[in-house]
């Protein structure tokens, strides 16, 4: 749009007054004629102080010609730029900071953008050196701010030089809002809302602060310049992680909760706190995880505009604390009953925790899956910038990706690129999503899960403990990673573990036998592939018991003997096919002697319990029991298995461990995949080795890679 003028090109320049590059500093007033005062008058009406345009000591002048001066009854907004200050309509408020209305040169280099290709990095502060009158615009309603305000147009590198301190500002949208930005139209609400919250904001956090910059997407970010608006998203991760910290606007969480959080005379009070936080629409919404996890540290803005005295790490750990305290206090159960009736979410407080953990992890450890799971569970309007934010999260060279391919109308290709940098990066958890319901596998790469919704359904493993030995997955534009052959699956049962521990156990127990035999030893393993104890998954396991030795498979229970006698018992009783009462007591025998039954001490439930629970998780019949041969000695074992799509009779499956590879809900050495003729069947958490063969393969998952691949020279994590 044209630029709106502030002068009369018959009337001579306004002396002016200097600034620093940063905005700050050395802010002294020039002396104005009595003739240019009574100009400035004129154009602020009555009520407004006099004021010279400031001019910026290394900016170049820039003078705004008036688009129409026929009327001038329309309540205005005054905008500093420069030297130049500019009178905007109300109605073209939106319009004027969403287009090229805010356009100038960078302030420290005095470059235009369009020189380097790069966006502007647009904060703003107020201008002390004009003050508003209460009638100067009637969408602000009111007294809501002092002065107007001052505009910082600067090249990203060019902050860093001068070592500009800024504050961003993370919010969810308003509705109003975010429909003018797609339709391009405004409405006197919109217009109300992308003028007050940021320059409330900005007062509030002047007032608790002092004299200030923030960066707020509603004045920042010109929505309705494409390619500028492109190149900001691109930059967005720097925006929030350069600055000390960050403001987290929760707009519909009154201070009074925040406090209740931290200190509350009671677990109803407490309650009614953490339920009003995490209830809020910023915990709903997939840009602010963005923004909060690559900040430094979070600063909490309250519903009205007051700055709580806690950063927002400090306040989730003691949440964590006192939900812990009242848990004790009154039972699990209880908490449950009266938390679900305030209407307190699990998931909510639980993705926020995994927000904290992702801020702090080695990135090396972070992965697609465990992304997916935080960010699958937020909403955004548009599906594509579910690619560009959980290629920010992995750092997988969104700068050298082509923004048509992640904006693609083609969604399936978007995805497809974007596993397949994950899986060029040395991340696995690609290849172990799991299937969503009404997902039909695509045709170019049947392994993909996903493509149709980004969902936190997708992964199950958690965070990643350690990674795998071998980390290089594709090869020559194939998916054809190193791994270990477990074996050719022999027969696969689903089973849900559902039932009494003396039956669950009975049944796995003879299939057991029938596998493997009467080997004490070998008995022992299996239970610990199918009931594995909660204190070997990667979540309670500490990098000096990550690896086991091929010597010390699985450490044995010390009455073998004892176990043995059992065994045999139960295999005679089996095979006769008689006696059903004796065999029950001799399996109930067994239970109690591995102490199957019994509660954990990292757990509240039995390892029998766990596996039946873990098995209704997924609300249908995935987990199983496997029969596997083994290559190398031809010795049979049973294996647990995750599976989704059985083999014909006519294909022989195969199973593969992934040396190394640890996430939380898996075991040291555990972690595998079924493979049936190049596609992925199902997968295992608990497949640890059943002997001592170690046998290695390259395996090809069938795959075409996508059509906007990066080149093999520029994949991998950035370090």
């Amino acid at each position: 749009m044209g630029r709106l003028t502030i002068q009369d090109n018959d009337e001579e320049p306004s002396p002016k007054r200097r600034r620093t590059d940063s905005g700050y500093g050395g802010l002294s007033r020039s002396q104005t004629s009595d003739t240019s005062t009574k100009q400035h008058e004129s154009w602020f009406g009555s009520g407004a102080r006099a004021c010279s345009p400031i001019l910026l000591s290394d900016e170049p002048e820039v003078t705004i010609t008036e688009e129409s001066k026929s009327v001038i009854q329309e309540p205005a907004i005054i905008i500093y730029i420069g030297s130049v200050r500019q009178k905007v309509a109300q109605s073209k408020y939106i319009s004027h900071i969403w287009r090229s209305g805010l356009d100038s040169p960078c302030a420290v280099c005095h470059k235009h953008f369009d020189e380097k290709g790069e966006p502007p990095i647009r904060t703003f502060t107020f201008e002390t050196s004009e003050d508003l009158s209460e009638d100067a615009s009637d969408i602000t309603q009111l007294p809501i701010a002092p002065h107007p305000i001052r505009v910082f147009n600067r090249h990203f590198e060019c902050l860093k030089l001068k070592r500009v301190k800024y504050i961003p500002i993370s919010h969810v949208w308003h509705k109003a809002v975010s429909q003018a930005q797609v339709t391009k139209e405004t409405t006197s609400h919109a217009t109300r809302l992308g003028y007050q919250v940021p320059i409330r904001s900005l007062l509030a956090l002047t007032k608790h602060f002092g004299r200030l910059e923030v960066w707020h997407d509603y004045i920042s970010v010109p929505q309705w310049e494409t390619t500028t608006q492109q190149q900001l998203l691109l930059q967005l991760p720097n925006i929030f992680s350069y600055p000390d910290h960050m403001i987290m606007h929760l707009d519909d969480v009154p201070l009074s909760h925040l406090k209740d959080i931290v200190e509350s005379p009671s677990y109803n009070v407490f309650l009614e706190g953490i339920t009003k936080m995490t209830n809020s629409r910023y915990f709903e919404r997939m840009w602010v995880v963005l923004e909060y996890i690559q900040s430094q540290k979070a600063i909490i803005l309250s519903q009205y505009y007051d700055v709580f005295n806690k950063p927002a790490a400090e306040l989730s750990d003691i949440a964590g604390v006192n939900l812990g305290k009242y848990i004790s206090r009154l039972g699990q159960s209880r908490f449950n009953e009266i938390a679900w009736a305030k209407g307190f979410q699990w998931s909510r407080r639980a993705c926020w925790d995994d927000q904290q953990t992702w801020k702090h992890q080695d990135p090396q450890f972070r992965t697609l899956g465990a992304a997916i799971f935080i960010i699958g569970q937020k909403a955004c309007r548009d599906h594509h910038d579910y690619f560009f934010s959980l290629r920010f999260l992995l750092n997988l060279h969104q700068d050298e990706a082509k923004i048509t391919t992640i904006l693609s109308d083609n969604t399936f290709e978007s995805y497809l690129a974007l596993c397949w940098d994950a899986l060029h990066s040395g991340d696995y958890s690609p290849l172990l999503f799991l299937p969503l319901d009404a997902e039909e596998p695509g045709m170019r790469a049947p392994w993909l899960r996903g493509h149709s919704k980004i969902s936190h359904k997708l992964w199950d493993y958690g965070t990643c403990r350690h990674q795998a030995k071998s980390t290089t997955i594709i090869r020559n534009d194939k998916i054809e990673p190193k791994l270990e052959s477990i074996g050719v699956v022999q027969s696969f049962e689903h089973y849900d573990f559902f039932g009494s521990a003396e039956s669950v156990f009975h049944q796995v127990a003879r299939k057991i036998i029938d596998a493997s035999g009467t080997c004490p030893k070998a008995f022992c393993s299996a239970i610990s592939r199918i009931f594995p104890s909660a204190a070997g998954k990667g979540v309670f396991s500490t990098p000096s018991t990550i690896h086991i030795d091929d010597d010390e498979i699985e450490s044995q229970p010390a009455d073998l003997a004892s176990i043995q006698k059992l065994v045999e018992r139960l295999s005679y009783l089996t095979f006769r096919g008689e006696h059903r009462s004796e065999a029950l007591h001799v399996s109930k025998k067994l239970l109690s002697l591995l102490g199957l039954g019994l509660p954990e001490k990292h757990s509240s439930l039995s390892r029998i319990k766990a596996a039946s629970e873990e098995a209704q998780w997924y609300k249908k019949k995935l987990e199983g029991l496997a029969t596997v041969k083994c290559k190398g000695c031809s010795r049979s074992f049973l294996f647990r298995a995750t599976v989704w799509d059985l083999p014909t009779e006519a294909a022989a499956a195969e199973m593969y461990r992934i040396p190394g590879l640890l996430y939380d809900d898996t075991i040291a050495e555990g972690t595998g995949l079924m493979v049936c003729e190049g596609r992925i069947m199902g997968k295992m958490a608990y497949a640890t080795p059943a002997c001592e063969c170690r046998v290695s393969e390259l395996v090809e998952i069938k795959s075409q890679p996508p059509r906007c691949a990066l080149p093999s020279s520029i994949s991998g994590r950035a370090p």
